[in-house]
């Protein structure tokens, strides 16, 4: 079975980046706990799975991205300022174990979406937050192999996800 259009694709992978000449490994997959997605409708960037089209279970892959292929651009208007207010605890106070620079955070928007941001700095009224993909404006390297492949399930393909093991359950 090759890795197609709506074929359930399972693959290992290290993610790199390159720091004064050095690959340095910024995220990864074993085999033995792959990323599991939808060829075609996962979200992934396109160019990863392109990469990947029509290689069998076994086969490794070893792809390079520019920015505007990966996770995009860095883009000034993502950072965005948050009223302090907003990050209280539960005893009215601002929840210095939790927002500090450099903190990960999720802020859901007034429509519900949830959206994960980055602590840049911390004023008096408000925090610069910005809502950049932390690998934003950045090379990346794919390098790995093809752990498994299969037929999507019609469910699967409803949804837009995978269902069970790798991927959600519901």
């Amino acid at each position: 079975m090759k890795a197609e259009l709506h074929k359930v694709v399972s693959v290992s992978y290290r993610l790199l980046v390159n720091e004064n000449n050095e690959e340095i490994v910024v995220e990864t997959a074993e085999a033995t706990d792959p990323m599991v997605f939808i060829f075609g409708v996962s979200g992934l960037p396109p160019k990863f799975e392109e990469s990947l089209s029509g290689k069998s279970t076994g086969d490794s892959f070893r792809v390079s991205l520019d920015p505007v292929d990966a996770f995009g651009e860095y883009q000034e208007e993502a950072l965005s300022e948050v009223p302090k207010e907003v990050f209280v605890n539960e005893a009215g106070q601002f929840d210095t174990e939790a927002v500090y620079e450099g903190a990960y955070l999720q802020l859901e928007d007034e429509n519900g979406y949830l959206h994960k941001g980055k602590v840049v700095t911390i004023g008096e009224e408000n925090i610069v937050m910005d809502f950049n993909h932390p690998l934003a404006g950045v090379p990346v390297t794919f390098d790995g192999e093809i752990v498994n492949i299969r037929e999507a399930q019609p469910d699967e393909l409803a949804h837009g996800h995978v269902h069970g093991e790798g991927g959600v359950h519901h």
